[in-house]
């Protein structure tokens, strides 16, 4: 689990989300993922850690799309470069999601603190 800690018992990760987006030989793999992860399952995960869950919310939803695309339909093992930049610049421009509160999304921003 990366994480950047925030506190001595504070942190926040990024996790790869929506396992049905991707297969087992795709781009996920060449990039070091071994799975997503819902909601559900990474709460109760940490939960067993010893953290408590303030924050977990699915983000980029427009990227679910591409990574289907690439990942699934035609099976490629890496996104094309462009597609790769033009993410790196949509994602910043994504807050308009928060306010849909829709169960969708590439990746999971999760917030923890320690329990205790």
């Amino acid at each position: 689990m990366d994480g950047r800690i925030l506190e001595e018992t504070d942190f926040e990760v990024i996790y790869p989300a929506k396992q049905f987006i991707t297969t087992r030989q795709s781009i996920d793999r060449a990039i070091g993922h071994r799975r997503r992860y819902g909601r559900t399952e990474i709460v109760a995960k940490l939960g067993r850690a010893g953290f408590a869950v303030e924050r977990a919310e699915l983000f980029n939803i427009p990227g679910m799309l591409g990574w289907w695309l690439n990942s699934r339909l035609l099976r490629r093992r890496a996104v094309p470069a462009l597609q790769s930049r033009l993410n790196d610049w949509l994602v910043p421009l994504l807050g308009w999601e928060r306010s849909l509160r829709l169960p969708l999304g590439l990746s999971m921003l999760v917030v923890a603190r320690r329990d205790g």
